[in-house]
């Protein structure tokens, strides 16, 4: 929880609103390292699409969009990414507790 509310200045991740688009940028390191890590994937592109809040239990025609741009990936050596989002949520419930 404090992953979500930290870089986002918001409560929990069940008071985010769809309509968020930007990041605040906060004086703390975590806040520091998200806008670090998208200001580095959006330098290596010519155009990128803008951030936009995508709960699971949010708009659905927001999440259906978004499910319908992702790719199965999963090969035998590693995970699709369903397995890989499950385990990041494991490995920060397993850091919070």
């Amino acid at each position: 929880m404090q992953r979500c509310s930290c870089p986002l200045e918001t409560g929990p991740p069940a008071s985010l609103g769809s309509e968020q688009t930007t990041l605040p940028e906060l004086r703390n390191s975590f806040s520091q390292r998200v806008h670090a890590i998208i200001l580095r994937i959006r330098e290596g592109r010519p155009t990128y699409s803008p951030l936009v809040v995508c709960k699971e239990d949010g708009d659905a025609a927001l999440r259906a969009g978004f499910l319908s741009l992702l790719v199965e990936d999963k090969t035998d050596r590693a995970m699709s990414y369903q397995q890989f989002l499950q385990h990041l949520r494991e490995k920060v419930v397993a850091e919070s507790s």
